[in-house]
């Protein structure tokens, strides 16, 4: 279908977004009822003027609501709305689309929240440690004169040690951007999962799964076609990988039961199922498995923040003795004169 120009640039339609807080009050608005037309007019205001301008343009012109929204490439919830879309009314896609959004920025938050302090703990001492090794320490063995071998074994072993923590700084940094390119998160959880030590990311993987699960469930979905329907996950890589190797399964006749005991599933989350399935409450156990990773993510954040934070600490004790050794050096030398 031709769409008339209406005064915007050609990459205009890869720009329109709104943000949470407009998409939440569109929802409430459809909640009374009101057309998707007319809730952007309600909306309308002098910084979304120009999207909200575009989009009654095209739903005026018959375009579909599906087609809008999969032109809305930067905009977060659209990105969920989009999946959720395919099976769902619009006003229950962008209600459950906002949820999930609100439910992955609780565990953000629980995460930043969690380990801003260590880290920043672990920068600063990494900071003072490189500063320390290669600027005060010359200047002081300058300064006084050091030559001995015990300071030069230590000011070797000080290079050494920043050395090697820049470089696993630099492996980490590459790895976390190599993970937020999705054509290689698949890959990398393959690999993690050969070593057996996807144990963190497997808990995470079986919680967004069984959220999304238990969304399609509720909606009258059956498990082999949601399996089918998260297979177009474009947005969650990992929970479309699993999707597919579950699918694989079902294809090959695989019981309900055997599908649900796959390696790339957390334990608890198959064992949960295997009871919800043989009691007949099997989004109640999906909903169970919710509170029980809750519970440990807490459990296990806590215990992360307690082990980074004795890194950080240890390296800046490390740095305390190390300068005051150094200081008791020319007493030493003093002494064995």
């Amino acid at each position: 279908m031709h769409i008339k120009n209406v005064g915007f640039h050609l990459k205009m339609p890869k720009e329109i977004s709104f943000d949470i807080l407009t998409w939440k009050t569109i929802y409430t608005l459809l909640c009374q009822d009101r057309s998707f037309k007319e809730c952007l007019l309600l909306i309308k205001n002098a910084k979304n003027e120009h999207v909200v301008t575009y989009i009654v343009d095209l739903l005026e012109q018959g375009v579909a609501i599906e087609n809008i929204v999969n032109g809305m490439n930067r905009d977060k919830v659209c990105k969920q709305l989009r999946f959720f879309i395919s099976f769902l009314p619009f006003q229950d896609a962008l209600h459950t689309a906002l949820d999930m959004i609100q439910f992955e920025k609780n565990i953000n938050r629980l995460l930043s929240s969690t380990l801003l302090y260590p880290m920043f703990l672990i920068v600063f001492s990494s900071i003072v440690l490189f500063l320390f090794t290669y600027i005060i320490l010359p200047i002081l063995q300058t300064m006084l004169e050091l030559q001995n071998d015990a300071f030069v074994l230590l000011l070797t072993v000080m290079n050494r040690c920043v050395i090697l923590f820049y470089i696993v700084f630099v492996i980490l940094v590459f790895v976390l951007i190599r993970l937020y390119q999705k054509s290689n998160v698949n890959a990398l959880y393959n690999i993690l999962h050969i070593l057996h030590l996807d144990f963190v990311i497997k808990k995470y993987t079986s919680f967004i799964f069984s959220q999304y699960l238990y969304v399609l469930m509720e909606h009258g979905v059956s498990t082999k076609h949601s399996m089918e329907i998260l297979q177009s996950c474009e947005n969650k890589p990992i929970i479309k990988y699993v999707a597919c190797k579950l699918h694989e399964q079902f294809m090959r006749g695989e019981d309900f039961i055997d599908v649900l005991h796959n390696a790339y599933l957390d334990t608890t989350f198959c064992m949960l199922c295997n009871l919800g399935y043989h009691t007949n409450s099997f989004s109640y156990a999906l909903l169970e498995y919710k509170e029980v990773v809750q519970m440990w993510l807490q459990a296990f954040m806590k215990r992360l923040s307690i082990i980074v934070q004795f890194v950080a600490y240890g390296c800046i004790g490390m740095i305390v003795i190390v300068v005051y050794q150094i200081l008791l050096m020319p007493m030493t030398l003093l002494e064995t004169m």
